[in-house]
């Protein structure tokens, strides 16, 4: 197995960056890549991954901070819509059951 290179061990709580070789992808290989993985933040699974890439001349640093702060805009995003959703179901719910004045 080939030892991963200096860069290829930049992941950090899910952040990695990639850049030009380390990519598996030969056409992919003059390009830069910061990604992250973005789960869901009610129940946790893998919802997908954010990713920035392009020219590796291109290549800056702060890139892998933008991709994890845009990674926390999702998340408060989709909590957002959770959260609406939950409101929802439960208006529905007690809108299904009749108010009951008790009787004198």
């Amino acid at each position: 197995m080939r030892e991963p290179t200096r860069s290829a061990r930049r992941v950090h709580r899910g952040r990695v960056h990639g850049n030009g070789a380390e990519h598996y992808c030969s056409p992919a290989r003059t390009w830069t890549c910061s990604a992250i993985v973005v789960r869901d933040p009610s129940t946790a699974p893998c919802s997908g991954h954010y990713a920035v890439a392009g020219p590796a001349i291109l290549f800056d640093p702060h890139l892998l901070p933008l991709v994890w702060r845009a990674r926390r805009a999702l998340r408060l995003v989709m909590a957002q819509r959770e959260d609406s959703r939950r409101e929802q179901l439960l208006e529905y719910a007690l809108a299904c059951f009749p108010t009951s004045q008790p009787q004198a």
